[in-house]
């Protein structure tokens, strides 16, 4: 293994999965953190009273269309804008064609369009508690959560280290590492291969899309039969990637029973 691929193995499965242990419940800068079109629920809203919601119970009223895109453009433009960055974010992989293709992918472990939406619209206590139940799609969601904030304050990192770990967005990190390991082994789905693929490449540092790749492979691994074409596609794109810490971020990530 050379020196470049065991320096970036440490960073993403070394470090930062041991400072997990000491990350403490991410805290707000200024009241909350950076704000963007299609953001989610702030996290000062009031924690859920009562007993837990699920994703599923709050209607989003969506129209009955064919394909995603057709469904993203029927929402408003805020709640479409939320999508399409989720639908970047996990490579195209959220995308769905007709709906044999849609019903596929709800059953094999993607979170629908209503429980994306519906999550948008919670707050990080509201979310944390329905992933606290054991809920596999909820707690892929909220590891999408925590991933989203850190984004916010990871341009920190070619600035300033010392004022990225003072940040929330450190908390936000750490807290997400310690999440990825509960969904690993909680939601053995494809797309649990493309949310660590996105996570690690994200948030390693410097960014790593080996690890992106990985997840892709994972996916492929979990029966997706469209991650081969996405990872040809991403190859494509990033012709020069290590392909021993591909076939070693694929190991360290993979969601097999």
């Amino acid at each position: 293994m050379n020196t470049h691929m065991s320096h970036a193995l440490f960073a993403i499965f070394g470090v930062a999965l041991a400072g997990c242990n000491q990350a403490q419940s991410p805290s707000t800068h200024n009241g909350q953190a950076p704000s963007s079109a299609g953001s989610v629920a702030a996290t000062t809203s009031a924690a859920p009273t009562g007993s837990v919601i699920s994703l599923g119970e709050q209607s989003t009223h969506l129209q009955s269309t064919v394909s995603w895109d057709e469904t993203v453009a029927s929402l408003p433009k805020d709640k479409a804008q939320y999508l399409q960055k989720i639908q970047v974010r996990y490579f195209g992989s959220l995308a769905f064609s007709d709906d044999e293709e849609r019903q596929y992918l709800e059953a094999a472990g993607f979170p629908s369009i209503e429980e994306w939406l519906n999550a948008m619209q919670m707050s990080d206590t509201e979310l944390k508690a329905i992933s606290d139940t054991g809920d596999g799609k909820a707690q892929a969601i909220y590891l999408d959560r925590m991933m989203e904030r850190a984004s916010g304050y990871l341009h920190l990192r070619d600035i300033n280290d010392a004022a990225y770990r003072a940040s929330p967005g450190h908390s936000y990190s750490l807290k997400a590492y310690e999440i990825s390991t509960q969904v690993q082994f909680s939601h053995r789905s494809p797309f649990t291969g493309y949310l660590l693929g996105a996570m690690y490449s994200t948030l390693n540092y410097p960014p790593s899309p080996e690890t992106a790749a990985a997840g892709m492979l994972v996916a492929a691994d979990a029966g997706d039969p469209r991650a081969a074409a996405l990872f040809s596609d991403y190859l494509a794109q990033h012709p020069n990637l290590d392909r021993d810490l591909i076939q070693v971020a694929r190991n360290a990530m993979d969601v097999s029973p």
